[in-house]
């Protein structure tokens, strides 16, 4: 049934002669039906007007205070709104010639609606018809609007004169208001006594949201608290409500899930903030697509009421989240949020034409964002990132200009922006814009470090390092202790050096050094990464572990670190912790030797040169003096990835990986496709990183009944790495893989058929896949096999054979089997 329906049947039950319209209990108007029952005798009501209007009044007052009236609408559907909007826009309109004050409610109501019905026009006639009949709360609200510019042009002058011109306690409140958001605490706290003894409970009211938002404003939380319950409990302010959650979530946040539970009242009373917090913190940490459905929920709750910065929300959602991208309802979002007045919107869009994410790099529209949001909003990274954008030669005439970028950083700096000490620090200490300064890039650094900002903490390290200014070890180890501190990974790294090697004080002290390059290892810092396994390598504070180093090195290896990839590349040719495999030796070395790293150039050529790698990698005296060559002429040699596998894995020993992507395009433009391209595209082999391009040649590459590249496509669609989460077709790739002895597929495979994800389930086959990887030492499939022995999971429950596979598993390094064996070892 439609809400008119409901709603008509409510009136036809109401008998016109017995109508008493009464003042209903506050709690059941909390309710919908019974809202719009005292809708209903309120419509009633006015239509016999004169009689009782005190009743009618109050009855009124009743229902539209408190965000009753959002409470009972907010969850309706379009067509049950429209009839909603509608009705109420006649009813109050009938009570307002009886009672003026209802024109302030009728503006206000354009103000707050849906965005579909609001309307700016109206809201200014309404409030203005509000002025005329002098409604005490109406000319103080437009003349808060005009200071601000809410709902109209900015007009200080006019704000000031309408404020002039009304004495009374709204206007003393608004303006209160403005003193709160401008920081002018000295006169509050007496006009906050002054307005919480009026006669008027309203203002009463609103002394006591303005109370709290005071002491909240100086630093008194625990105060402002107590003024917002109080306030909740008397007048149940959805505003008062929400920073009570807010406040206790903030001073202790093990108060989040009562917190949600008041902001989730808060907001079914309108309180947009409320929505917003809601958005903000159910926003997931791990991602899933649905566990993004409750944060989208609130911000469209927001954004279907006007926010922008629930718009603002939505849009990078729409932007850059994988399953809710839709890059043109994004883009719309970011323009509605802009048109708002977010400021973060625009400096979004800005930064998405500076680094021509998701759409065609444009610094000269990026310039005129920022600029916008420097001259509209006066924002200090609007002149941080001017002053990048006339550094890089990207202003207005195209050319670089260090000294209106240097001017842009120090507006920065005026409005106490951490970047802008940065930027003009570095300025001046490297005379980017004319002479050096010491002195001023000393003194902005300072106040950067004051500000814990890393960038800023490390170059005044460095200055002290270098000698720039009195060269002084103890104090550059402090400032990259403080950078480590401050989880700056680029300083754990600098700190772990001066820990290893005694540049501090002559002390050594290997094993503070391994922890802050561990730490920094875990934060993705490359340097940090491949100390990190040379520590392990070689037993510099912590005991040598072969295979520890060796994954250090590798990850070090996959971010394309010249010394990781050659270390690695050493492990393998002098068998450390691994077999001997001359075509990673030979690829790892000519990765690192890409780089300009002269070592790994050097050993390139050697190798073919004399054949070290044997037979795998034969002398090839002609392809040892091309690489010499390349060494010697461009820096360093680059083997191509492409004409196959033929030069990324040197089957016929010619070792020109750096010609290798080249080929590889060469093929694929003749339909001859091989795994090594998308390799390239993963990994950004040769290639700028692309997982969709990765995904196209996997996939043809598959087709063509490539091994490799079918095991590769299956885990794209099992991921969603490229490509949406297929799981059936990830099922259909890992089965042709596996068929053909691919030993993660074959693992993979078996625990899809056990779980029927993509295929209907077949424990029988799943477990004969798993135990065909176990077999074959594959760890991943030894510990599944071993969760299947002990849970009874396709075969029959055996805890011996479960331990078996688990120790087998542990003995590999898989984490979860030794947690299981743990002292268990048999």
């Amino acid at each position: 049934m439609t809400l008119e329906q409901q709603y008509s049947t409510i009136l036809n039950n109401i008998s016109q002669n017995s109508l008493n319209p009464k003042v209903y209990d506050r709690s059941s108007l909390h309710h919908q039906k019974t809202w719009f029952e005292g809708l209903a005798t309120l419509e009633i009501a006015v239509h016999n007007l004169p009689q009782q209007k005190q009743e009618v009044v109050d009855l009124y007052e009743e229902l539209f205070s408190e965000g009753l009236d959002f409470k009972a609408s907010y969850e309706l559907d379009e067509m049950d709104y429209a009839f909603y909007w509608d009705k109420i826009l006649a009813i109050l309109s009938a009570l307002a010639i009886h009672h003026t004050e209802v024109y302030a409610q009728i503006a206000f109501q354009y103000n707050e609606t849906r965005r579909m019905y609001r309307n700016n026009a109206k809201f200014h006639y309404y409030l203005n018809l509000a002025i005329e009949t002098n409604v005490p709360v109406a000319k103080a609200v437009a003349a808060y609007f005009y200071y601000y510019g809410i709902n109209t042009e900015k007009d200080k002058e006019r704000a000031s004169q309408l404020f002039r011109e009304d004495s009374g306690d709204w206007s003393v409140l608004y303006q209160a208001y403005i003193q709160l958001n401008e920081k002018q605490f000295e006169f509050l706290p007496a006009v906050i006594a002054q307005l919480k003894s009026s006669s008027d409970k309203k203002i009463k009211k609103n002394a006591l949201i303005l109370e709290g938002s005071y002491l909240e404003a100086i630093g008194k939380p625990e105060e402002a608290l107590s003024v917002f319950e109080q306030s909740y409990k008397s007048d149940y302010s959805a505003f008062s409500l929400t920073r009570v959650a807010f406040i206790k979530h903030m001073l202790d946040n093990t108060h989040k899930e009562a917190s949600m539970k008041l902001w989730k009242e808060a907001a079914s009373l309108g309180s947009i903030e409320a929505m917003n917090y809601l958005g903000v913190n159910t926003f997931p940490e791990i991602y899933t697509q649905e566990a993004y459905t409750e944060t989208v929920r609130w911000f469209s709750l927001g954004y279907l009421y006007n926010n922008a910065y629930a718009a603002y929300r939505l849009a990078l959602i729409r932007l850059y989240v994988e399953g809710w991208e839709e890059k043109a309802i994004g883009f719309r979002l970011l323009e509605e949020a802009i048109e708002g007045g977010s400021l973060d919107a625009l400096i979004e869009k800005a930064e998405i034409y500076t680094e021509g994410r998701i759409i065609e790099r444009d610094e000269k529209t990026a310039f005129e964002l920022f600029q916008k949001a420097a001259k509209e909003k006066d924002a200090p990274y609007a002149y941080v990132r001017l002053g990048y954008l006339y550094e890089i030669g990207a202003g207005p005439d195209g050319e670089k200009d260090a000294i209106t970028a240097l001017d842009m950083y120090e507006k920065a700096v005026e409005k106490d922006h951490p970047y802008g000490y940065s930027n003009a620090g570095r300025m001046y200490r490297y005379g980017i814009a004319g002479e050096i300064n010491i002195e001023k890039a000393k003194a902005y650094f300072e106040k950067g470090v004051e500000q814990n900002i890393p960038f800023s903490i490390t170059e005044l390290a460095f200055m002290y390092e270098d000698g720039t200014l009195a060269q002084d070890y103890k104090k550059a180890f402090e400032l990259f202790g403080k950078a480590a501190e401050g989880n700056s990974a680029y300083a754990m790294y600098c700190y772990g050096q001066y820990l290893q090697n005694g540049y501090n004080d002559g002390e050594k002290a290997p094993e503070q050094a391994f922890y802050w390059f561990q730490k920094g290892a875990e934060l993705q810092e490359v340097n940090c990464i491949y100390e990190t396994g040379r520590c392990y390598r070689y037993g510099l504070g912590v005991e040598e572990n072969p295979d520890q180093a060796l994954y250090y090195y590798q990850q070090a290896a996959d971010a394309g670190y010249p010394r990781g990839l050659v270390e690695l590349a050493l492990c393998y040719e002098y068998e450390y912790g691994v077999n001997f495999d001359a075509e990673k030796v030979l690829n790892l070395m000519i990765k690192a030797a890409e780089q300009g790293y002269a070592f790994a150039q050097y050993k390139v050529g050697v190798y073919y040169m004399h054949g070290s790698l044997g037979e795998q990698i034969p002398i090839n005296s002609e392809q040892a003096i091309m690489w010499l060559n390349k060494a010697a002429d461009a820096g360093y040699p680059y083997a191509y990835v492409e004409l196959g596998d033929y030069y990324l894995w040197d089957y016929d020993n010619l070792n020109e990986a750096d010609r290798a992507f080249a080929f590889y395009e060469k093929a694929s433009e003749q339909d001859v496709i091989a795994e090594g391209l998308g390799v390239c595209y993963e990994y950004g082999i040769g290639i700028d990183y692309s997982m969709s391009e990765a995904f196209k040649y996997y996939e043809m590459a598959a087709n063509k009944n490539v091994i490799g590249a079918m095991y590769r496509l299956g885990n794209c669609y099992l991921n969603g790495n490229g490509v949406s989460e297929q799981p059936e077709e990830a099922y259909k790739w890992f089965f042709n893989a596996a068929q053909q002895g691919n030993v993660p597929s074959q693992y993979l495979l078996g625990k899809l058929l056990l779980k029927g994800k993509g295929v209907a389930m077949n424990k029988e086959e799943g477990i004969e896949w798993l135990q065909k990887a176990a077999e074959q030492q594959y760890a991943a499939a030894q510990y599944e096999l071993g969760n299947c022995y002990l849970m009874g999971d396709g075969l029959e429950e055996n805890e011996d054979n479960a331990m078996y596979w688990f120790e087998q598993a542990a003995e590999k390094g898989h984490e979860r089997a030794i947690k299981i064996v743990g002292g268990n070892r048999r």
